[in-house]
C-alpha cells in the first residue's frame, strides 16, 4: 500500500526544490521519485537520495481537513 512522504531539503536555493510530497511504496522509492521529478525541472537530483542531504518523514494520511505542504520560496 502507498503511502505518503514529505522529502525536505533544509539547504536549499532559490530555484530548487525546498519540499515536496510523494505518494510511493517505501521510503527509497519515494526518493527516487523526488530524484526524477528534481531532473525533469531541472534541479540537482543525487541530494534527494541522500539521507545526510535532505530528509523524509511519512505523513499519517488519516487525520483532518488540513494543508500538507505549501513550499514558498520568494525568488
Amino acid at each position: 500500500m502507498a503511502k505518503l512522504y514529505l522529502l525536505m531539503n533544509p539547504n536549499g536555493l532559490r530555484e530548487q526544490i525546498i519540499e515536496i510530497v510523494i505518494r510511493a511504496s517505501s521510503e527509497e522509492r519515494a526518493r527516487e521519485l523526488a530524484a526524477d521529478e528534481a531532473t525533469r525541472l531541472g534541479d540537482q537530483a543525487s541530494h534527494w537520495l541522500g539521507p545526510s542531504l535532505t530528509t523524509c518523514e511519512q505523513i499519517p494520511q488519516e487525520g483532518p481537513d488540513e494543508v500538507i505542504c505549501v513550499d514558498f520560496n520568494e525568488p
